[in-house]
């Protein structure tokens, strides 16, 4: 593989100044790793990849043994030693770990190797199923953050281009309740110093959409990256009222992405569609060649394994020693191709992925809100009060409310929860609460957050 040519952003000024500066301030060590990964991608064989990978998952897997409690005693159970990896069909020794495995003994899968204030603790994403706690060391938020930043170079985004974002999730953006000092600093920062535009994914009539096309017209950014559906709505919207704009490479990510979605983004903004897939407790896992748009494996950060049966995916992050996640169950299906990636590339191809589904709400007054944005479980949820939430619209003015009582269920907490959901739909909808045992999952295997049944603007039932 070829190095990636540097971006029209990649300026002395910003790679060698600004940019290590602002990741020093942020205490970001990535950039120490950047190279390693970069030298390790262009030039390693595909034996390379694999002895690399098992070396990796050996290492892991005896960190695991000697400092987890929680593997220590999985690993005796199963009559299971790291030593018998000898090949990646051999880690089907070991049980898959559920998300209610992190819930139930979260303090066990910690590794002793590392004091609680060395720990990095964030959350899962709220696209599907409960938002659940998990702690990462701090080198491996850094590799994996070094790693996010080779890939992204791949698609053809380097550092210092202008950027923008259409983006909804809450975690990722400036808290909105700021002092006024501390906004106009941090939104001089991004804008300037980042060169980053933030658009909200959240709520997207017409006029919206018209806005956004004008901001971006008058910013020009050289990369964008947004979830599938808003970014559609945009395109669609551009497509309508005749604007075009030139936006070389768009990225897609969080929710599955359709064929037409790339062709409308393609032809509105004259891009490269591309898309990664990935997760905030694994980081990168696959992303788009920017050629052939085969998914290639992040071979130096996740191992994949897909269940010869079911096409269950389980993860394990390489990078993760301070909360291994060995043999995750991710919740989505999919496949890896056993032939090499046919433009030349060693990474694995991750052939086909069958995973999250993010359905987009239809207000009565024409509004679209894409549902990846009802992400605000995280604040009300616990595995003892409000267990799991499922919002389903099956007409243009009502939304039912599905939800599991825990043991400690308190109704202020679900209030809280309807309270937001109500907001962020602009008060148009009546939502209907609903107490239920259980909610179950869907053909894929996961618990969405959001199903609606109203068509929308360039859905198939529309």
């Amino acid at each position: 593989m070829r190095p990636a040519a540097p971006g029209p952003g990649l300026t002395p000024l910003y790679g060698r100044i600004l940019q290590p500066l602002l990741r020093r301030h942020r205490g970001d060590g990535s950039m120490r790793y950047v190279a390693e990964y970069r030298r390790l991608y262009n030039t390693a064989t595909r034996q390379d990849l694999q002895d690399r990978q098992l070396a990796d998952l050996r290492r892991l897997l005896r960190h695991a043994a000697a400092t987890c409690p929680f593997y220590r005693e999985r690993f005796a159970d199963a009559g299971f030693t790291p030593e018998q990896v000898r090949a990646p069909e051999d880690m089907r020794r070991i049980p898959s770990l559920a998300r209610a495995d992190i819930v139930a003994r979260y303090e066990e899968l910690l590794s002793t190797a590392f004091d609680r204030d060395e720990l990095v603790t964030r959350k899962t994403g709220g696209t599907v199923n409960v938002p659940i706690p998990f702690a990462q060391n701090r080198e491996g938020v850094d590799r994996t953050n070094a790693l996010a930043e080779v890939l992204y170079s791949e698609m053809g985004w380097h550092p210092g281009m202008k950027q923008a974002w259409l983006w909804g999730a809450a975690q990722d953006k400036p808290a909105k309740e700021r002092p006024a000092f501390q906004a106009w600093k941090e939104d001089l920062v991004i804008r300037y110093v980042q060169r980053s535009m933030d658009l909200d994914a959240g709520d997207l009539p017409p006029d919206v959409c018209d806005r956004h096309l004008r901001d971006l017209a008058a910013f020009e950014p050289h990369v964008l990256q947004g979830y599938p559906v808003a970014t559609d709505l945009v395109a669609q919207r551009a497509l309508a009222t005749g604007v075009r704009l030139n936006i070389p490479t768009v990225i897609l990510t969080a929710e599955p992405i359709i064929p037409a979605h790339r062709e409308r983004i393609a032809e509105a903004f004259g891009a490269n569609v591309l898309s990664f897939y990935g997760s905030r407790e694994n980081g990168w896992i696959a992303f788009d060649h920017p050629e052939t748009k085969e998914m290639l494996i992040n071979t130096a950060g996740v191992f994949v394994e897909s269940d010869p049966e079911t096409n269950e995916l389980y993860i394990t992050d390489l990078l993760n020693y301070g909360m291994p996640l060995i043999r995750y169950e991710i919740g989505d299906r999919g496949s890896l191709s056993p032939e090499p990636a046919v433009s030349g590339d060693a990474r694995p191809v991750l052939a086909a992925i069958h995973g999250r589904t993010a359905d987009v709400v239809v207000l009565p007054s024409g509004r679209i809100i894409p549902g990846v944005n009802a992400d605000y479980r995280g604040l009300v949820l616990d595995p003892e009060g409000l267990v799991d939430v499922q919002l389903v619209q099956n007409d243009l003015h009502t939304m039912d409310v599905f939800y599991v009582p825990g043991p400690q269920f308190k109704q202020a907490s679900l209030d809280v929860y309807v309270e937001r959901m109500s907001r962020l739909f602009m008060d148009e909808l009546k939502l209907t609460a609903h107490a239920v045992e259980r909610i179950p999952p869907g053909p894929n295997g996961k618990v969405r957050a959001l199903i609606s049944h109203v068509p929308h603007p360039g859905s198939p039932g529309a």
